[in-house]
């Protein structure tokens, strides 16, 4: 073997043992059957290399520059030891490949090009359009389970930029998540989302846990907490489903069996078009020996998941800590991998190193194709929606493992069920559909018989469904359905009496709301409105009913009603009452005892301290009449933020509730529905909500107040 480094390094090469593993143990018995695709991957112990003595963990990425980037924890990374060039938390750069790679530290570590600038540990790496991203535990050992912090770096690691709040608490039951990979710099995605893996503690369960949930976030706002979301379950289609509550989370990955006992790592073999899950597990977590290794594969991110390898006491490890198989050591077949790992427990797996060892996929042996699906229907729903159902096809040698979707001969999409709702058509159209199945090995079988169907035409006229007034010069009409621009926003197609002139008009985006800009109403005044020739985007358009009418008033005052708690207590909305020395709560009686300048006569919304605790995206939520400023007074004894408050601006304000200091922080809403989340703090105080007409915010006063005078000192006798 040649030399790896243009640095000192220490490796290991072993006499050459081949370890060929079979489907788990006497100990344990896989979570899932037995993959239908391949039958098992051989692992050669000859090509054990190990490097960086005393540096965990090694989870990588393919970036943009055609390297491979991977962090360690505690250690001195390449080149280093257990203490010479020790830090927490570092990023290491490997050039080559697996048989004759060099490396460097880039940040951190023995003879690093940059010193670490944070602590903690990392089990999840990735490129995206140039920019490298970190999952980031805030310490070693448990705590880097208690949250997680995103790091980014847009100059090939040589510095990172930390989030400035927590991304997942392990009190959300997701932490210490991992990224799934794909080639260099996440080419060959199968769509325009990052997809994230995590350790799940429903319910609380403390490690190790069984199961792993997954989320996924548009890959241009990976750093936005905000916009990810969490698998909650297969709809009747297989589809899956997403929301953006972590608590309504579902398991996507369950090892009842085999304990989860760290994060497990996801990537995309593009030769075997299969999703590859790596993981350690532990039979009997009570001895402290955590030394089995799982390898399962999947048609998609979300599984369905079957199992390739399970071995409880894999080459006599007594501890995994973690593997992945870095996708730029895989063959363009996808039959020859690499696998990076730590462990420790015999002479092949050392304690807390880089190492890696080749592996060779063996793949089962069919060379016939399914037969195609039988008994295609296809059933008109809507003007946009025709829904498919067929009888399952077979495979006697290697099953069938999914079915393809051909709509006018194009293929659709790829599912594993045998039901498909088809959303998005054209009203009035003719579709013609056939369905194929693929088996384990990834054959295509012959198509179905084709089945055609029509969607039916639009003949529904479009109607009023609500009308608002968030403005004094302002008017929002929604409509029931998508509306053509032209007539949608042309002003002459709506009137409204007492004098009222209406200047302009525009469709939103969604093609159903109308914003149209009036002179002044007066307060208290009562107004009709008049609607002609809005027309909808049907093929032949249907237009609105001649002289359809609706009935308003305007109110300039603040309205706050349908106030809603997710636990249904009995929170108060209190008109123009934010002031020095009335409740904060509904259950204590703290006073707030220091408003700011300029904030005294505020509606504010009277919470429960009790609910300190709260959590999720979708915990408080009221509708208001006009467009607002809303201000959450959040304990400054969290440092850390709820993550929806991520679109929120610090005001720099502080609040006094209890002698205790609340920043202050404001986000802005239109008239209609807005939505809060939970304090996430199980200790302190409960927020507090204040609210504002968005005209009426008060402009922040950051002047300090002028010195008392008079100042006089009674002495006692």
């Amino acid at each position: 073997m040649k030399a790896l480094s243009k640095m000192a390094m220490v490796f290991l090469v072993v006499p050459a043992v081949v370890a060929v593993f079979l489907f788990g143990s006497a100990e344990g018995s896989p979570p899932y059957p037995p993959s239908t695709m391949i039958s098992g991957i051989t692992f050669d112990a000859s090509s054990l290399l190990r490097l960086a003595p005393g540096s965990d963990n090694w989870a990588s990425t393919w970036a943009q520059d055609g390297n491979m980037y991977a962090t360690w924890g505690d250690g001195g990374g390449m080149g280093g030891t257990n203490s010479d060039g020790r830090v927490s938390l570092g990023v290491a750069r490997i050039i080559g490949p697996p048989e004759s790679f060099t490396a460097q530290n880039v940040w951190g570590g023995k003879n690093g090009e940059n010193p670490a600038t944070f602590d903690g540990k990392s089990v999840g790496m990735l490129s995206v359009d140039g920019v490298l991203y970190m999952w980031r535990g805030t310490g070693s050992g448990w705590t880097a389970w208690e949250e997680t912090w995103l790091a980014k770096s847009v100059d090939m690691g040589v510095t990172w930029e930390l989030s400035s709040s927590s991304f997942f608490r392990y009190t959300d039951g997701f932490s210490k998540p991992t990224f799934l990979n794909f080639g260099q710099d996440y080419a060959g995605a199968r769509d325009a989302y990052v997809y994230v893996y995590a350790p799940d503690a429903s319910g609380g369960e403390s490690l190790p846990q069984t199961r792993v949930s997954m989320g996924r976030v548009p890959k241009d706002q990976i750093d936005n907490r905000a916009a990810y979301e969490f698998f909650k379950g297969l709809d009747r289609d297989g589809n899956p489903m997403w929301t953006s509550d972590v608590s309504q989370r579902q398991a996507v990955f369950v090892d009842t069996n085999g304990k989860v006992t760290d994060s497990p790592s996801v990537i995309y073999n593009p030769g075997l078009n299969r999703y590859l899950m790596c993981k350690t597990h532990d039979l009997n977590p009570s001895s402290g020996a955590s030394g089995g290794l799982g390898v399962f594969d999947a048609p998609d991110p979300w599984g369905p998941w079957t199992t390739v390898e399970y071995v409880d006491d894999w080459m006599g490890s007594d501890n995994m800590y973690f593997c992945q198989f870095p996708t730029n050591w895989i063959s363009s077949d996808g039959l020859m991998l690499w696998m990076v790992f730590t462990g420790y427990g015999s002479d092949l797996i050392a304690k807390d190193a880089y190492q890696h060892m080749k592996g060779v996929v063996t793949l089962m042996s069919d060379s016939t194709s399914p037969n195609a699906p039988s008994g295609l229907s296809a059933t008109t729903i809507s003007d946009s929606r025709i829904d498919l159902t067929w009888s399952p096809a077979s495979d006697p040698e290697s099953g069938v493992a999914s079915y393809k979707i051909y709509r006018d001969g194009v293929f659709v999409v790829s599912l594993s069920g045998t039901t498909y709702m088809d959303n998005g058509l054209s009203e009035g159209t003719n579709y013609l559909y056939e369905i194929s199945a693929v088996n384990g090995v990834g054959l295509e079988g012959a198509k179905s018989p084709s089945v055609s169907k029509s969607t039916v035409a639009d003949t529904t006229a479009p109607t009023i469904v609500s009308v608002s007034v968030p403005s004094v010069s302002r008017i929002v009409v929604v409509f029931s359905e998508a509306l053509e621009e032209s007539s949608a926003s042309n002003a002459g197609n709506y009137s409204v009496n007492n004098g009222i002139v209406i200047s302009s008009g525009s469709l939103a985006g969604d093609l159903k709301t109308v914003t149209l800009t009036v002179s002044p109403q007066t307060d208290g005044g009562r107004y009709q409105l008049l609607v002609n020739n809005v027309r909808d985007r049907a093929s032949t358009p249907n237009v609105i009913a001649s002289n359809s009418t609706v009935d308003y008033t305007f109110l300039a005052g603040l309205v706050i009603n349908n106030l809603s708690v997710s636990n249904a207590k009995l929170y108060e909305v209190v008109q123009n009452g934010f002031n020095n020395g009335v409740l904060v709560y509904i259950d204590r009686s703290y006073i707030f005892s220091a408003v700011p300048n300029g904030f005294s006569g505020g509606t504010y919304v009277k919470t429960s301290n009790d609910d300190k605790g709260s959590t999720g995206s979708n915990f408080l939520s009221f509708d208001v009449n006009q467009d607002v400023a809303v201000y959450i007074a959040h304990d400054e004894r969290l440092s850390l933020k709820p993550a929806w408050m991520g679109d929120f601006g610090n005001t720099g304000l502080t609040v006094i509730i209890a002698d205790k200091p609340h920043s202050l922080w404001r986000k802005d809403y239109g008239a209609g529905s807005v939505t809060l989340g939970g304090n996430e703090l199980s200790s302190g105080n409960m927020y507090s909500v204040v609210i504002y007409k968005l005209g009426n915010a008060p402009t922040l006063d950051r002047t300090s107040p002028e010195a008392p005078t008079g100042l006089s000192v009674d002495q006692e006798q």
